[in-house]
């Protein structure tokens, strides 16, 4: 077989006619059309020369849900199949009509849920078929580059790029078809070429570079490495993904690690469990070893099957013990875990896919592939699970309802299956996403983890970022009423109701799964007031009047504290720096200090209405409008103060991000509201009608909505 582009039927014609990218760069290339389709003149601009269903039967799916396609189509314009943009061609939401870009941006779609081109445009791609290898890595489902010779072969769906060259400065990309291991041939499928299915040869797994339509052969874009499990730290927000060769990604804030066990192209790893420490771990193989990253000790299981079987791993708290589980449903003690006994058993059938952990340590729950929750070690059985008879799609779950929480049920959680849908058990709520990874007919995901203390959780769908999911927005802010009970905001606007106090009506502001705003504020009535969005916004609630807000800063996240003055119309906003913004005829006042940073955390008013404090992140107190200067509990060197609240003019307490809550200027001890040490969680404080110097009750707000009472 000659070098370049495999000889086929339409070798002569193809040697005559210009193919590929730009009629200079793009010639003189053989191709091989598929059987019962014909060179591009024979279909007007913009038919179908080969449908997807066709060429991509293989890849099990050939449609993505917002109406991509993998269909071939031609690009003949009466004079050449081959050629640029010009003043008439037309675009659509997946680009240029019909140029190889847009084949490509389709088959990303369809494939791996990559989105229209606009998902590329905010990877930074430049528009141009080279630059695809360039910015893979940053779509929404990083994609994995492989250059050409770097031992590997492409797989079936992976897109071919091409560089650019002076003469086509632009490049080309198309989309593997198939791999002839008999004829080393990799066949693939292009759109602005003479042909729409190409077979290029190669030698061993280098594709041959020298007659590439012209240009040099940069390498593919593959699927993303498969996910394998996700494991969060105990922020929530931050925590490691692994996928199926044994890499471990860490996302958000976790630092990277080392690892020890690591099998290019072959997906064997099986299973994620992080340590105390929250930097350090152990993946397990499909065989049945355990491989410490970050530093962890090394650890046997006790177990070694020689074949892939490992289905799961869980830690016990002590970092150095857990459960192995095998594709039967076996439950594998190690490292002096104590033998338990499972409910659920399949001999010779792999069909166990994911356990959990309770917090007794020694019990907890299997998963099997149809979705059936099977307790363990005396665990109580669950009901309310999602179940799939005959269809092995359920892959993973986690546990909610641990303790942590009192808002989730007992033992409640979720399951993900394949596609990335997640189900309650147990009683938990339905979740939503941001960014839902939701993608039917994509058995992809493989992993799900939830933070009780903080209210979220994730889904890993691929080797990199996680979806993050919540029933709830994170707490915001707490407010008491006159009569006892009160309110809690969350990120999203929901106002909740606590303490007997009734529920709120004609909230005005919404934002599911936006994070957006930042306090609020009760009127005399007990049961309407203003919540205050990140930017400024004012958004009424309980039938409270429409208010007009001091400033607008659109698009930055600025406000830190409000307050409303006795007549329920008028206060104060606080911004991040510092300022204290008046609105609604309140007499406008001079912060004694304001920054230049974001430092600011709340703001108080005295019984006056036009002085008050202003709480750094230091837990400092800051005087304005003619307050006295108070001494108020010892700061801090971090950023750690949350939340104020004044029992007297002088006194009151001040909330740590950890829940503990400081007296100053006389107010008593107070004990009661859990304090999660090492943890960013407490979010707001109130304190109860009839507290006085010498006997004070009140309540802490957690991020993940959970309210708790203390008192002296």
């Amino acid at each position: 077989m000659a070098a370049g582009l495999a000889m086929g039927a339409h070798a002569a014609q193809a040697a005559q006619e210009p193919v590929g990218h730009t009629p200079d760069a793009l010639h003189g290339l053989l191709a091989k059309a598929i059987v019962g389709q014909s060179a591009c003149p024979n279909y007007p601009y913009g038919s179908t020369i080969i449908p997807g269903t066709q060429w991509a039967a293989g890849l099990g799916f050939t449609q993505a849900q917002d109406g991509a396609t993998l269909d071939v189509e031609s690009n003949w314009d009466g004079i050449s199949c081959v050629r640029g943009p010009d003043s008439t061609d037309t675009s659509d939401r997946w680009g240029l009509d019909f140029q190889c870009t847009q084949l490509a941006v389709r088959a990303a779609d369809v494939e791996w849920g990559e989105g229209d081109q606009s998902a590329w445009y905010s990877a930074g791609w430049n528009g141009n078929a080279y630059n695809m290898f360039d910015v893979a890595q940053s779509l929404p489902r990083p994609l994995t580059p492989v250059a050409n010779g770097s031992g590997l072969l492409p797989s079936p769906g992976a897109l071919l790029v091409w560089g650019a060259t002076p003469g086509d400065p632009t490049g080309h990309v198309a989309v593997v078809e198939r791999v002839d291991k008999v004829n080393q041939v990799v066949w693939f499928v292009s759109q602005n070429s003479y042909y729409a299915e190409y077979g290029i040869p190669y030698s061993g797994t280098t594709l041959d570079p020298t007659s590439s339509f012209g240009l040099p052969l940069r390498g593919w874009l593959d699927a993303p490495r498969p996910a394998r499990g996700v494991v969060l730290r105990s922020d929530g927000t931050s925590g490691y993904t692994l996928d199926g060769w044994g890499g471990v990604h860490g996302f958000g804030s976790a630092p990277p690690v080392t690892i020890t066990g690591y099998w290019a192209n072959w997906d064997i790893a099986r299973g994620l469990a992080l340590r105390p420490d929250q930097q350090s771990g152990y993946t397990l193989d499909g065989y049945g070893a355990l491989h410490s990253f970050g530093g962890a000790p090394a650890l046997q299981t006790g177990v070694y099957w020689g074949w892939d079987i490992a289905r799961g791993l869980v830690l016990r708290r002590d970092g150095v013990s857990g459960y192995v589980l095998d594709g039967w449903g076996g439950i594998h003690a190690f490292g002096g875990a104590p033998p338990v006994q499972g409910t659920g058993y399949w001999y010779r059938w792999d069909i166990a896919r994911s356990i959990v952990l309770r917090p007794d340590q020694v019990s907890g729950y299997v998963l099997d592939g149809w979705g059936g929750i099977h307790p363990f070690g005396g665990a109580p059985a669950v009901s309310g699970f999602s179940y799939w008879t005959g269809w092995d799609i359920a892959r993973a779950i986690t546990l909610g309802g641990d303790g942590t929480n009192p808002n989730l049920p007992a033992n409640s959680g979720w399951v993900v299956d394949g596609w990335g849908g997640v189900h309650p058990y147990g009683g938990a709520p339905v979740v939503s996403f941001a960014n839902d990874p939701y993608l039917p007919a994509h058995d992809i995901a493989r992993g799900i983890a939830y933070a009780p203390l903080i209210g979220t959780g994730v889904v890993a769908t691929g080797a990199f970022s996680p979806a993050t999911f919540a029933a709830t927005g994170p707490a915001r802010a707490l407010v008491a009423r006159p009569a006892g009970g009160g309110y809690a905001l969350d990120g999203w606007g929901a106002v909740t109701a606590f303490g007997g106090a009734p529920s709120v009506n004609n909230v005005t502001g919404f934002w599911k799964n936006w994070d957006i705003t930042r306090a609020f504020g009760l009127r005399a009535d007990g049961v309407s007031g203003y919540v205050v969005d990140a930017y400024g916004g004012f958004h009424e609630f309980g039938g409270a009047p429409a208010i007009a807000a001091p400033r607008y800063w659109n698009g930055s996240d600025m406000v830190r504290g409000f307050a409303l003055r006795a007549d329920g119309a008028s206060g104060y906003v606080l911004d991040r720096f510092g300022n204290v913004w008046a609105f609604g005829g309140a007499p406008t006042v001079t912060p004694s200090v304001t920054w230049t940073d974001d430092t600011a955390r709340a703001l108080v008013l005295r019984s006056d209405g036009v002085s008050g404090y202003v709480l750094d992140k230091f837990g400092g107190l800051w005087p304005f409008g003619g307050a006295p200067a108070l001494l108020g509990p010892p700061t801090w060197s971090v950023d750690t103060a949350r939340a104020v609240t004044l029992l007297t003019d002088s006194a009151g307490y001040v909330l740590d991000k950890e829940g503990g809550v400081h007296p100053f200027g006389g107010a008593p001890a107070v004990r009661g509201a859990p304090v999660w040490t090492g943890n960013d969680v407490a979010r707001g404080l109130v304190l109860a009608p009839g507290s006085s110097l010498t006997s004070a009750q009140g309540s802490v707000l957690y991020l993940d909505g959970v309210i708790a009472n203390f008192g002296s």
